[in-house]
């Protein structure tokens, strides 16, 4: 999770959230009333919302950071939910996008620490950074109460979404140390350089032609 400025909500946004708060808020005037029916909350305004927020937030999760185009559903997420705050269902302020399963986590459940402080942050209030600390094994910690409440609470999968993190540099490290070690043989090969019979005997026991293409070409692109 990182701070994400929001930003004000877009105009053509606010026109038709506007128009939904107003039957929602008529509707949960009658309450009692109407109990026996379902907040008549409309899709479409959040719909309306997505392409923007979706930018925005740089098609991140905005809790877990997985890049949302390739995690599939994109769900909009209302930070204080609208089964527990449902005046707020439209409120531009109250909306982030997320993964299905940080949806999942989090679902129905706002737990209050204080008041009306809620213990999960909120990636476009709070500071992230102030709270939650990310080790070198891939690991997340805090030492702050609404930094262990988030990790509790919401963010369990982040420990598979790092793990998976920490395999990858891993391995990007080992392919780095290969590259290195590929450029000192390298320097052998070079006309007159020495012990070329040995370079490229190293060469051709510890290097496969698929590495060599993989090293050729990663060698080429930009640091």
């Amino acid at each position: 999770m990182i701070y994400i400025e929001r930003g004000p909500a877009p105009a053509d946004y606010l026109d038709l959230a506007t128009a939904a708060s107003r039957k929602l808020s008529d509707f949960l005037d009658r309450a009692e009333e109407l109990a026996q029916q379902r907040v008549p909350f409309e899709a479409r305004v959040w719909k309306r919302a997505k392409p923007e927020l979706l930018k925005r937030f740089h098609d991140k999760c905005a809790y877990c950071e997985s890049v949302l185009s390739t995690v599939g559903v994109v769900d909009i997420e209302q930070y204080r939910p609208k089964s527990i705050y449902p005046h707020l269902a439209y409120e531009w302020d109250n909306l982030l996008v997320a993964c299905r399963a940080c949806n999942f986590a989090k679902g129905d459940r706002f737990p209050l620490y204080s008041d009306q402080d809620p213990l999960l942050l909120d990636p476009c209030k709070d500071r992230p950074e102030q709270h939650l600390v990310f080790g070198a094994d891939g690991k997340v910690v805090s030492d702050t109460v609404r930094g262990q409440g988030t990790i509790l609470g919401q963010i369990q999968h982040l420990k598979e979404n790092y793990q998976d993190w920490r395999v990858a540099r891993q391995s990007r490290e080992r392919t780095r140390r290969l590259c290195r070690d590929w450029c000192e043989l390298e320097r052998f090969l070079l006309p007159g350089a020495p012990y070329q019979a040995l370079a490229k005997k190293l060469i051709a026991d510890r290097v496969t032609s698929s590495m060599r293409r993989d090293i050729a070409s990663l060698l080429r692109r930009p640091a």
